[in-house]
C-alpha cells in the first residue's frame, strides 16, 4: 500500500502533531544547486532508532533540533551533514541557520550516509519568487510553505528516487488535491483521522490538516502522472 508504515505514522502524529509555526528547512543539493528541502527525511531515522538521543530544540521555529544537509545523486538520497546547536544569523548576505557539525555524534566515521531508512515524498522550491510572504502557499508538508513559482516533488523509496513531478503553482495545487482525494480511499486514511482526533477538536480541523500536510501522511504518489 502506498502509505507510510502505520506504526511510524501513528507515532509521528501522537508524538507532537503538526508544527505550530513555519519551520527552518533542511538543505539539499540537487542537480548542481543547493535548495531548502521540504520534508524531514532524518525524522524517520529517529523514529526507527528511539535509543538515539535527539538534538535539543533551539527554538519553536526549529522544533526538530537540527538542520540536516542532503544530496540527491544518481537517483539516490544521501545525508551529508547533521547541523546541531543551530543559531539563526546572517550568512553571505542572507539569514539562515548556522550550526555546529553533529554528523559524528549520529554516524561516527561517516562523511555521508545512504538514506536507506527514508521513504516518502520530498519537495524543492526554486525559481522566481512572488513579491512577499503575504502570498506564500501551502506545499503539502507541515511547517513548510513557499514563495517560489516552481516546484519539484521527488518520491523516495528506501533511499532511492522512484518518481519526480515538475510543477508550477497551478499544477502543484491540482496534485495536492488529487493526492488528498486518493488518500481518502485508503484504509490508512481512517487510521489517520482517528489519531488526529486525539489532538484536534473538530473533524473539520482534522480534514484541513490532512489536506494541508498531505505528504506527512502519504509516502508515495497515489495516482499516475508524468515523470520528469
Amino acid at each position: 500500500m502506498k502509505v507510510i508504515a502505520v506504526a511510524l505514522l501513528v507515532s509521528s502524529i501522537l508524538i507532537g502533531g503538526a508544527s505550530a509555526c513555519i519551520q527552518g528547512a533542511d538543505r539539499v543539493w540537487y542537480e548542481g544547486g543547493e535548495y531548502s528541502l521540504h520534508g524531514t527525511p532524518l525524522e524517520q531515522f529517529f523514529l526507527l532508532h528511539p535509543e538515539v538521543t535527539r538534538p535539543e530544540m533551539p527554538s519553536t521555529a526549529l522544533s526538530r533540533g537540527y538542520v540536516a544537509t542532503f544530496e540527491i545523486r544518481n537517483d539516490s538520497l544521501f545525508l551529508r551533514e547533521v547541523g546541531v546547536e543551530c543559531e539563526y544569523k546572517e550568512i553571505d548576505d542572507s539569514l539562515r541557520y548556522h550550526c555546529e557539525s553533529g554528523m559524528a555524534d549520529f554516524f561516527p566515521g561517516e562523511s555521508e550516509v545512504f538514506c536507506n531508512w527514508s521513504t516518502g515524498v520530498l519537495g524543492i522550491a526554486y525559481g522566481m519568487e512572488v513579491n512577499d510572504w503575504v502570498h506564500y502557499y501551502s506545499v503539502g508538508f507541515s511547517g513548510f510553505v513557499s514563495t517560489s513559482v516552481h516546484y519539484v516533488l521527488i518520491e523516495v523509496n528506501q533511499g532511492l528516487v522512484t518518481d519526480r513531478r515538475q510543477l508550477n503553482l497551478k499544477t502543484l495545487n491540482d496534485l495536492l488535491e488529487n493526492q488528498y482525494d486518493a488518500f481518502r480511499g485508503t484504509p490508512a486514511y481512517h487510521l489517520v483521522v482517528d489519531s488526529l482526533l486525539k489532538i484536534h477538536s473538530t473533524c473539520e480541523s482534522v480534514e484541513n490538516t490532512i489536506k494541508d500536510d498531505i505528504f506527512d501522511f502519504t509516502s508515495q504518489f497515489l495516482f499516475e502522472g508524468e515523470e520528469r
